[in-house]
């Protein structure tokens, strides 16, 4: 079977989860390539620059672990119904 391929693109998997029981500030985004079909690797996108602001503009910066293409932060303040705003550079 002939699959058309194209340029990788940027996935991103992100949520705030937020578990009964924890301050909710360990955080985590994972970004990803995309890939042809058949390939069993799926490739990170590393050496992103990803934050989350609030709506009263407070920052939360995610940095990389080791080149997973998973960008964590432990000191996300998370509130309920917030607006937040993913920035991925």
């Amino acid at each position: 079977v002939n699959v058309p391929q194209s340029e990788p693109r940027l996935i991103i998997d992100a949520s705030i989860n937020w578990f009964k029981g924890t301050s909710g500030n360990n955080q985590s985004i994972k970004l990803s390539l995309s890939a042809p079909y058949f390939d069993t690797i799926v490739p990170p996108a590393n050496n992103a620059i990803v934050k989350v602001t609030n709506s009263q503009n407070d920052e939360f910066i995610f940095l990389e672990n080791e080149n997973t293409g998973i960008y964590i932060n432990n000191n996300f303040n998370p509130v309920i119904n917030e607006t937040y705003r993913l920035t991925i550079i």
